[in-house]
């Protein structure tokens, strides 16, 4: 084990050794916990208010873990199960998610809401059963992300209402927001390959400077979206409902009319509108 009262920490456990377990206590008095690997562990412990700096979590678990508004910075997470924990607030920068060659790493049931992913890889990651309200990525690489099981919204008068979701200047590859409530959402500045936001409910949402390659929003409700500077390739927007109102430059109104057939007039400001 590690000093308690040093925040530097080496903690190995290789693969021919048992389980082994950590919990609150192991963190009691530090404030920063760094250069650590953590390897083959489970950890439930109270990590809230704290920096974790390029700290490693190999093939670990942080079950029930309490991280309220700590920030982790240029960790790494590898195959990582967390599960059933509260990273309210949290902030992740320069982390990664992505071991390829390993299974991917698991967030379930987390409650995510107000955490910040800044210039992280999340590809392969799986999200499942987490609230992301409020939740920000800005710049990461989502390549087969999974966020099909989560929760974007709450309940505010018997209605669901999104929670300012946002996905700036990122990459997401193979990303499904199918039947999502994505209302108002920020999905500025990114390039979205292969993504499926079919019969998604996207009204109001920014997709400013954003590109669409080869992607699916078919039947997709896109009332007055800001799609300004944007870019669509190859995509299919095929039954997509509610076009009036949304900004889109004149630019890309022969993709809009090759895949929707749509009559188009344009304004003084040179942005069409249906």
């Amino acid at each position: 084990m590690f000093d308690p009262l040093n925040p530097e920490f080496d903690y190995r456990c290789g693969p021919g050794e048992d389980h082994q377990r950590m919990n609150a206590a192991d963190f009691t008095g530090l404030d920063t916990v760094q250069f650590g690997v953590i390897s083959n562990l489970t950890l439930t412990a109270l990590l809230s208010d704290r920096l974790l700096k390029r700290v490693i979590f190999e093939t670990s678990s942080l079950a029930n873990c309490e991280a309220q508004s700590t920030t982790f910075d240029s960790c790494e997470f590898y195959s990582v199960k967390i599960d059933q924990g509260n990273f309210q607030d949290c902030t992740f920068v320069n982390c990664n998610f992505n071991a390829p060659g390993q299974s991917p790493s698991v967030i379930s049931g987390m409650n995510l809401k107000g955490a910040r992913f800044i210039d992280c890889d999340l590809s392969r990651v799986i999200f499942s059963r987490c609230d992301l309200s409020d939740c920000e990525f800005d710049n990461c690489l989502m390549d087969q992300t999974q966020l099909s099981t989560c929760e974007y919204s709450r309940h505010i008068a018997k209605e669901s209402w999104i929670c300012r979701f946002s996905l700036r200047r990122s990459i997401a590859r193979k990303v499904t927001f199918v039947s999502k409530r994505l209302n108002r959402a920020v999905f500025d500045h990114t390039h979205f390959v292969e993504c499926d936001f079919s019969d998604a409910d996207c009204i109001g949402a920014s997709f400013i400077g954003s590109v669409f390659e080869a992607c699916d929003l078919s039947n997709a409700d896109l009332g007055e979206i800001d799609f300004s500077r944007g870019e669509l390739i190859g995509t299919d927007l095929w039954g997509a409902r509610n076009i009036y109102g949304a900004k889109i430059l004149d630019t890309q109104l022969s993709a809009l009319a090759s895949s929707m057939g749509f009559s188009i007039r344009k304004d003084w400001d040179d942005e069409a509108l249906f």
